[in-house]
């Protein structure tokens, strides 16, 4: 069953008189990202203009917006911002988000492996991303940095299309890898897949009032002149050299699959893969960058897969439930990465998936959000690699049930750490 996101009637009509407009195309995009916003700065806010600026836009706000955001959430669907009161999501089914269990503001302290002998350490990957955490203050991170993931997030799932100018990275040097991905994976997995659209995450739709007001108008409720001027305040905040003016690939490091949902009054609005700008580019800071865009898409289309044939089912619960999806997500990626009929990689760029999934792998092992360890992740992409190279006849593809009635069998040895 779909999603159904009920909004209120005065903000349909903002959306029914609005074209679903997509961002803005490469060129225009990265000018008015590197270039300074009318309103903004080329330095950065102090401490206390950064603060009054805030309490200025929040005095606007209805009184109960944290729950009113916490609710648009868990309607759509959407993984939280940082907004609301809650963490609520779906229920049974929620959307995978490749960003640490741990959140932005948590050590990647080490920690043991309950039950095994595995030890639990960070990576390369979620140490880069603390690095760019820590150039912000607390108060950036708690105040500005949610509202520019609410933006872009609802941005690109409301509005956001798979259209031909649509680029993924900052400069649009993933493009490529990613649409080539998609379209391999819609003819490789038996699901429906033509109204699966992959669209890319840019933290500079914080940077354009236009979207920004007409957000708030939707979301909010805001009058047209109030939502104008909230987006026209909001800007300097965003437009910052400490966040490289919108374009900071810490403001967009995450990717997660969204199912798809009616909204009444608007239509249907279609299963979505959503890719941030800034995982990507961190990625190619690690020498991955090559083929973390085609795991990273391959996963969430597993997700997709999930959610199709309901395979998010189980008798595990909390962390382990989450885990599980998560571990098998990767193992149906490096089956299709693996596959001569999917993405036909060698042995070199195949164990690159393994590294990809090994970076996002954490340590937050009693956590509802937890992906698997660093080692447990690699080890489920390797496993589905090894299944379609031991498969016979050779090309057969297996079907995305049974692939993974298979995987759940050799879940609990994928889990089970390495020998001390």
């Amino acid at each position: 069953m779909k999603n159904s996101l009920t909004l209120p009637a005065a903000a349909l009509g903002l959306v029914l008189a609005t074209s679903l407009a997509s961002a803005p195309a490469q060129a225009q995009a990265h000018a008015a990202a590197t270039a300074p916003a009318e309103s903004g700065t080329t330095a950065n806010l102090t401490e206390e203009q950064t603060r009054h600026l805030v309490e200025r836009l929040k005095s606007g706000l209805p009184g109960d917006y944290r729950a009113r955001i916490a609710a648009l959430d868990a309607a759509v669907g959407l993984p939280p911002a940082g907004l609301g009161e809650t963490n609520a999501g779906v229920a049974g089914a929620e959307p995978s988000r490749l960003v640490p269990a741990g959140g932005r503001s948590a050590s990647p302290e080490l920690r043991l492996a309950d039950g095994d002998n595995e030890v639990c350490q960070t990576t390369p990957l979620l140490e880069w991303q603390s690095a760019a955490y820590a150039e912000w203050t607390e108060y950036d991170l708690a105040e500005v940095v949610p509202w520019i993931d609410f933006f872009r997030m609802y941005d690109a799932v409301l509005f956001g299309t798979e259209a031909d100018h649509q680029y993924y990275g900052t400069d649009g040097q993933f493009t490529t890898r990613v649409r080539q991905t998609a379209r391999d994976l819609k003819r490789f997995w038996d699901i429906p897949s033509g109204e699966i659209q992959v669209v890319p995450m840019h933290a500079t739709v914080a940077l354009d009032q236009a979207k920004v007001a007409r957000l708030m108008e939707l979301l909010m409720l805001y009058p047209a002149d109030q939502a104008a001027q909230f987006a026209a305040d909001f800007v300097p905040l965003v437009n910052q050299e400490k966040f490289d003016y919108g374009m900071h690939p810490a403001l967009s490091f995450d990717a997660f699959a969204y199912y798809g949902g009616e909204v009444p009054g608007v239509g249907v609005i279609p299963p979505k893969i959503l890719i941030g700008d800034g995982i990507l580019e961190a990625y190619a800071t690690l020498g991955l960058g090559d083929v973390a865009p085609r795991a990273i898409v391959a996963h969430e289309y597993a997700h997709q897969i999930q959610y199709v044939r309901g395979l998010f089912a189980s008798e595990l619960t909390g962390a382990e439930l989450a885990r599980r999806a998560e571990m098998m997500a990767d193992a149906y990626a490096g089956y299709f990465l693996a596959h001569v009929r999917g993405g036909a990689l060698d042995r070199r760029q195949t164990k690159q998936v393994s590294q990809t999934f090994f970076q996002l792998g954490d340590c937050y092992l009693t956590s509802p959000g937890h992906h698997g360890t660093p080692n447990q992740r690699m080890r489920a992409a390797d496993w589905g690699a090894q299944v379609a190279k031991d498969g016979f006849p050779r090309g057969r593809i297996l079907p995305t049930v049974a692939f993974a009635q298979r995987f759940d069998a050799h879940l609990p040895e994928l889990v089970s750490a390495d020998p001390a």
